[in-house]
């Protein structure tokens, strides 16, 4: 093909790339490749090729190619010669008529091999072959499963155009990073001292050798991980408030009906200390279920309506039950404040002047005017929009939640968000978490509910979904472990009569004739579904069995969990696992095992799912932070590699979206 033709046919081909995101030609160059293979030392002799990478070996093809087909893949097979002219028998499979086209006896061909043993003989199996312009280089490997292209023909519209576009990519990183300190700087910084950006770029796309592509890779990441820390400044300067003391803070402490721990006043005094400055609040009250989350935000609550006449509070709660509940717990810290609730169709009467407004996402579909004061509870339920949805300039921000969202988290870890921690609790509690798999963990955990429910204690069973659905309900199947409808005949078939269902979709009243059947031992199994994740407490619960934990997130589980033992002991929660479980499933599921500290399974929800985007106008919580890479999502682990260049280059001091 003539280089005209080449590149009419690259041209024609890039718009596949925009499955990548790729939406220019200069871009390219900011593509990451996913890996490099090391053609440096193509003279191996087939001897040495390893049996699990696959290694670059020059071949020269000693016979015909015969095809066929095993098990319905079909191959192709011919007798090679190394260089020390040693013949054995290479195959390579799929798309044979590709590679009789290209192994034709008496040609040699740089190939990507590996060694296999069988009957005590070798033979090598065929991976790719290596375009002329790698021998005796690095080829990158580029993710190409998006674009529906074959490898190659990615491969060479990416560094074709990154090498031709390398001024704009340039000066597309520099424009990025020039606010935080001179490129050169930077590169110094991050392992690439007497390195120019052009060099980077152009090692990460065509390096030298293994150790080049290394360095240029690694420096490319930690300039995209400094960017993302660049997306933590706002659009515009940070406004300035009026302060503003609260005045009445140890008058409300001094007349609760009980005393706060010392996590609990410490935590309010902090959020005090933020709100006497002149800038908005953006604070997270981080705790563990039964660490006082509710009352110390009522406290800041009743204070901040006292600071000033007019200042009113919204508090937004994700369910009709913990809503009320929340209520009720504030008019026992603060009976003097006016409150009404906002919650589906019902608005209480006088809601447009209530000091203190309790409501669900219902709020969210009316207009209740202004508010000095947002508190976000359970934070992990709302979207950044609807949390955000009442806040203005001039409007300070609580929000609470046991597990913070992994991009809340991060905030936090770069200062842009400031947080109160709780890990006091009024009545200590010990909770028990094991693992239950397959057949045998089955019937082991059953005979222990039915031990529990002989003893005449509760059981929550908790499963991922509430009804059978699509291929299982078309075919009649009805063993289904993942739902409610079909595992309700099973327990009540073991225990009649002493078994309830609750779900989201069910009545409050038919909830609470639920719960009022569990707590007075009417019925001892309540089967339910994410509804008790919040909000739905059963008095003396001590035994849960969460259904498919591979089907639930971190912060969900450590939730679910945390509704055990509320009046202190212990608590028990078994995780039933009928199917084998993903190894990414099973990494999740063994952190939730190793600890029952809701700080540090927040930090290995961040580490699992990424920190979301930064930016201050993002709408992303959890994920691979959106920085100017394709193809490579950037970590926690990255940003923490990276912080103390950004902290060396003053980055900290950078106007922030707190």
């Amino acid at each position: 093909m003539t280089e005209a033709a080449a590149r009419t046919s690259g041209d024609a081909a890039f718009a596949a790339l925009e499955a990548l995101g790729i939406q220019e030609p200069w871009q390219c160059a900011l593509l990451m490749p996913s890996g490099y293979e090391d053609v440096t030392q193509p003279d191996l002799p087939a001897a040495c090729v390893p049996d699990d990478v696959p290694a670059a070996i020059r071949l020269r093809v000693e016979s015909p190619v015969s095809t066929s087909a095993s098990k319905g893949v079909p191959r192709a097979s011919c007798m090679v010669s190394d260089v020390t002219g040693a013949r054995l028998r290479a195959t390579a499979f799929g798309n044979p008529k590709q590679w009789a086209a290209l192994l034709v006896p008496g040609t040699s061909h740089l190939l990507l091999a590996q060694a296999r043993s069988f009957k005590h003989e070798t033979s090598l199996v065929l991976k790719a072959h290596v375009e002329p312009m790698y021998d005796g280089r690095v080829r990158p490997v580029y993710a190409v499963r998006k674009t529906g292209l074959p490898e190659s023909l990615v491969r060479a519209m990416v560094v074709r155009a990154a090498i031709e576009h390398l001024d704009k990519a340039c000066a597309f990183v520099r424009t990025t990073l020039g606010d935080l300190a001179p490129i050169e700087r930077i590169l110094a910084r991050v392992g690439c001292e007497g390195w120019d950006l052009e060099q980077v770029i152009e090692q990460v796309h065509l390096p030298l050798t293994p150790r080049y592509a290394q360095v240029a890779r690694t420096a490319f990441l930690r300039l995209a991980a400094l960017a993302a820390l660049m997306r933590l400044r706002p659009a515009s300067d940070t406004p300035s408030l009026e302060p503003m003391p609260l005045h009445t803070l140890q008058q409300r402490i001094d007349r609760l009906p009980f005393t706060l721990t010392g996590d609990q006043a410490r935590a309010v005094r902090e959020i005090a200390a933020h709100l006497a400055r002149p800038v908005p609040l953006r604070h997270v009250l981080s705790g563990d279920v039964g660490t006082g989350k509710t009352y110390a935000a009522s406290v800041i609550a009743g204070c901040v309506v006292d600071a000033k006449p007019g200042n009113r509070v919204l508090v937004m709660v994700p369910n009709v039950p913990l809503c009320a509940q929340f209520r009720d717990e504030f008019l026992r810290a603060c009976p003097d404040v006016s409150t009404a609730l906002v919650t589906g169709d019902c608005a209480e009467e006088g809601h447009e002047e209530a000091q203190v407004v309790f409501g669900t996402s219902a709020v969210l579909s009316r207009d209740l005017g202004t508010f000095a004061l947002v508190i976000v509870d359970e934070q992990q339920r709302w979207a950044v929009a609807q949390r955000e949805h009442y806040v203005r300039q001039s409007t300070h921000l609580l929000e609470l939640s046991a597990t913070c969202i992994p991009r809340t988290l991060a905030l936090m870890k770069f200062g842009r968000i400031t947080v109160s921690e709780l890990r006091q609790t009024h009545k200590p509690k010990r909770l028990h978490t094991r693992l239950w798999e397959g057949e045998a963990g089955l019937r082991r955990l059953f005979q222990g509910v039915r031990s529990v429910v002989e003893q005449g204690r509760p059981v929550v069973v908790v499963y991922p979904k509430r009804e059978v659905t699509g291929k299982k309900q078309q075919k009649g199947h009805v063993d289904d472990r993942h739902s409610i409808e079909a595992a309700f005949p099973r327990w009540e078939a073991q225990f009649p009569g002493l078994v309830r269902c609750v779900t989201s979709d069910d009545e409050n009243d038919a909830k609470r004739e639920a719960i009022e059947a569990i707590e007075s031992g009417k019925a001892r199994i309540l089967l339910c579904t994410l509804v008790v994740e919040v909000g739905l407490n059963v008095r003396g619960l001590r035994n849960m069995v969460v259904v498919h934990p591979d089907r639930f997130g971190l912060p969900t589980l450590h939730q679910l969990r945390g509704r055990l033992a509320r009046e202190g002991g212990d608590g028990f929660c078994d995780l039933l696992q009928p199917e084998p479980m993903s190894d990414k499933a099973r990494e999740r599921v063994m952190a939730f095992l190793s600890t029952t500290d809701g700080f540090v399974l927040s930090g290995l929800d961040l580490k699992l799912r990424g920190t979301g985007d930064l930016g201050a106008r993002s709408k992303s919580q959890s994920g691979a932070d959106k920085t100017f890479l394709f193809g490579v999502p950037l970590t926690a682990d990255l940003l923490d590699e990276v912080l103390p260049v950004w902290e060396a280059f003053g980055g900290a001091k950078l106007p922030s979206i707190a």
